[in-house]
């Protein structure tokens, strides 16, 4: 198990995460038709981001991203019980204010 990361994040960094998947999905403003799927750091400031047709594929391609790269990753199936055993924070359904929190709730202050 990785030690606990002291990272916190403030609730209202929350809502703004889906603008900036937003401004960061070129293709996503001409047609509309693409998911994506987002890495941020606990500031908020995206870090990485994977688009498809498909919102499976897209975290696939994220996860895929980050194991390539050397960093922790789960295939989708399997989200929520890795980033509980890694101590990640998981946020499912951001949409406005409102959200979910799959894994990490104590870095939500």
């Amino acid at each position: 198990m990785l030690p606990r990361d002291s990272s916190l994040i403030e609730p209202k960094v929350i809502p703004c995460l889906p603008d900036a998947v937003r401004r960061a999905q070129s293709v996503f403003e001409r047609t509309g038709g693409l998911y994506a799927a987002a890495l941020f750091s606990p500031g908020g400031t995206l870090q990485l981001l994977r688009e498809d047709v498909d919102r499976h594929n897209a975290v696939d391609k994220l996860v895929g991203a980050e194991m390539l790269a050397g960093h922790i990753g789960a295939p989708s199936s399997l989200a929520v019980e890795t980033a509980q055993r890694f101590n990640l924070t998981l946020l499912g359904f951001v949409r406005d204010s409102r959200f979910n929190i799959n894994s990490g709730a104590s870095r939500i202050q």
